[in-house]
């Protein structure tokens, strides 16, 4: 199975692939990250003034279950986090002077189809975003802000796989350390 960022394109799979190889992962990670409550796993790319972001984590490290909701507080738990993956552009920020727009965005998960479809969600849904930004000053590219935690207090650790202008790299997010480097500095 394919994930969306595959779905964009032979370069940004390309791209995600080299950049999977070179930080030392095998393919098979860089497609699906493991399932670790309070982790999720953040992949970019960036390339001719675009920003392709992949999101995936448990939905007990988003929401603090990952079954079907069964109360009215977790129902609103569930479609404040559709609302909140409605509008990307809160959640990755981009440096303002690279003027970056969404160019689309998505969000899946079995908690969010609740409701909606005849299949309840196993024990253990996963959340899983894609974005696309679209950049009129690429040159000016340098930063991702991460903003997830604030809301998240599950949340505890990101990892995240980039590649960019800069090369591949790997690093972890935690609170209080959110930006992760797209470009470097000439």
């Amino acid at each position: 199975m394919r994930t969306p960022l595959q779905r964009h394109g032979p370069i940004a799979r390309a791209t995600l692939l080299a950049a999977a190889l070179a930080a030392g992962v095998g393919a098979a990670s860089a497609q699906h990250g493991a399932h670790v409550h309070g982790q999720a796993t953040l992949r970019v790319a960036v390339e001719r003034g675009t920003v392709q972001i992949e999101f995936e984590a448990p939905a007990e490290s988003l929401l603090g279950f990952e079954r079907a909701p069964r109360t009215a507080a977790e129902r609103a738990a569930v479609e404040s986090l559709r609302a909140r993956f409605a509008k990307p552009g809160e959640l990755f920020g981009l440096d303002a002077e690279a003027r970056c727009t969404v160019a689309s965005a998505s969000v899946a998960s079995p908690l969010l189809d609740v409701g909606r479809a005849a299949a309840a969600p196993s024990d253990h849904a996963d959340l899983l975003a894609t974005v696309a930004f679209a950049c009129a000053e690429p040159a000016r590219l340098r930063t991702l802000e991460v903003r997830l935690f604030a809301d998240h207090p599950s949340l505890s650790r990101i990892r995240v796989e980039t590649i960019g202008t800069g090369g591949p790299s790997r690093r972890e997010l935690r609170r209080g350390a959110t930006t992760v480097p797209l470009a470097s500095r000439s």
